[in-house]
């Protein structure tokens, strides 16, 4: 068996394409977004709009669908999607999350949608046109860890003709919930407990649980108090995400709205956030490239008061290496993580949960070691610094936070008796 870690001609195309993009669009993002007329979170979205529609047009939201579907995606879209991610978030983290949420938002329609589901909600992603967002509605206030046994999470009762869904509850923190205009996403992939009647006891567990699709249009049907959103508090990171608390009541969708079966929803929410598990590992290796990068240059050009550049001390260089060592290491278990899924579809996830918590987790250790080569200098607002720290500290947090849902991800997969733990290392071959 030969190992390799080359990229593919695709690939490397790829790579320079999102490194060109990233440079000319996103470098300078963070400075529009932060600027002082934006007040609010909502205010600084739409100031990167203008960026999404150049994003669309470019094909990145097209090519997070499959080409069977309809979009560009290659034979490996994680991988894809990982060194795509990375590239961007060398330069900034908000403009990329308004991107890539169409592939969570959309992941339920496309493994379980019907046909016609899937001809009518993803056709405004394939037209490379416009600024279509897509939003996978999961997480509600007080968490969602343990969403499978909270009795107040979202409804959906049969209306009593059976041709309509009947939804309250509410949701936030999802990206790009509210759309542009607080009026919803073009396409909203909504968790939520099926009831079968008014008054119906609810059932804890999974059972209930299925995904349903809202579009603007089912939206526009309803009384405008049927959608409500509200500004998302200021968050430490990620500063132009959109996840605004939004409101269900008695807002109306059509019973053919529903993705999949009743109960197939936890499958499909930890299907959909087992990929974006990965991503999050290249969102790290982005951000500790950055700040890798930065801090070498520094290194390399100052002496700080003394006679040659900082990189010959020691314990600058200490620094530098152990820098290097966690990002390398990161975006390898990152790259192993998104081909095992990809190769596997989908069935081999213990990598991606994995690169999820490593990489997460190092991100904010090798910001924090960059910023002691740098030393007060760090702290300046024109360096990248303050807010390379700000967007690592909430990795761990988002995309299922590390202790309440990825390590216990992990320790219930090693619970398992049919557990192989050097699976996914030789890629299920162990026996060899």
């Amino acid at each position: 068996m030969t190992i390799t870690f080359t990229l593919t001609p695709e690939q490397q195309q790829l790579q320079q394409f999102a490194r060109s993009f990233a440079d000319v669009h996103l470098r300078t993002a963070h400075a529009v977004y932060t600027a002082p007329h934006i007040t609010t979170t909502q205010a600084a979205f739409n100031s990167i709009r203008p960026v999404v529609s150049t994003a669309v047009a470019a094909g990145l939201v097209s090519a997070q669908i499959p080409s069977a579907l309809g979009g560009t995606a290659g034979d490996s879209p994680l991988l894809d999607a990982a060194i795509l991610v990375e590239e961007f978030f060398v330069h900034d983290s908000s403009v990329p999350i308004a991107i890539l949420s169409a592939s969570l938002g959309l992941a339920p329609v496309i493994m379980a949608g019907t046909k016609e589901q899937r001809k009518e909600l993803l056709a405004p992603f394939l037209t490379k046109s416009g600024e279509p967002l897509a939003c996978l509605g999961f997480s509600e206030k007080g968490g969602s860890a343990n969403y499978i046994l909270n009795p107040a999470l979202t409804t959906a009762i049969v209306s009593p003709d059976g041709k309509e869904f009947v939804i309250n509850g509410g949701k936030l923190w999802a990206s790009n919930l509210g759309g542009w205009d607080y009026r919803g996403a073009d396409v909203i992939s909504l968790v939520c407990r099926v009831l079968p009647r008014v008054n119906a006891p609810i059932a804890t567990g999974p059972q209930n649980i299925a995904i349903i699709a809202i579009t603007r249009g089912d939206i526009a049907a309803n009384e405008e108090s049927a959608f409500t959103a509200v500004d998302q508090e200021d968050t430490l990171g990620f500063n132009a995400v959109s996840g605004p608390a939004v409101t269900f009541m008695n807002l109306r969708v059509p019973r053919e709205r529903l993705i999949g079966s009743v109960g197939q929803g936890p499958e499909l929410v930890s299907k959909a956030f087992t990929g974006s598990a990965a991503m999050v590992g290249a969102m790290a290796c982005g951000i500790m490239r950055a700040a890798f990068e930065d801090a070498l240059a520094f290194a390399k050009r100052e002496a700080c008061g003394g006679t040659h550049p900082v990189i010959h001390h020691q314990s600058v260089a200490d620094r530098l290496i152990e820098m290097k060592m966690r990002l390398e290491t990161a975006r390898l278990l990152t790259w192993k993580a998104a081909s095992a899924f990809d190769a596997s579809q989908g069935q081999d996830v213990e990598g991606c949960w994995m690169a999820k918590v490593y990489a997460s987790e190092a991100a904010t250790e090798v910001v924090q070691l960059g910023m002691a080569v740098l030393g007060m200098e760090s702290y300046s607002l024109r360096q990248r610094f303050p807010r390379l720290l700000r967007d690592a500290a909430c990795l761990p947090i988002f995309d299922g936070g590390n202790v309440g849902v990825r390590r216990r991800e992990l320790q219930n997969l090693f619970e398992g008796e049919a557990y192989d733990p050097l699976a996914f290392a030789y890629g299920g071959q162990s026996e060899a």
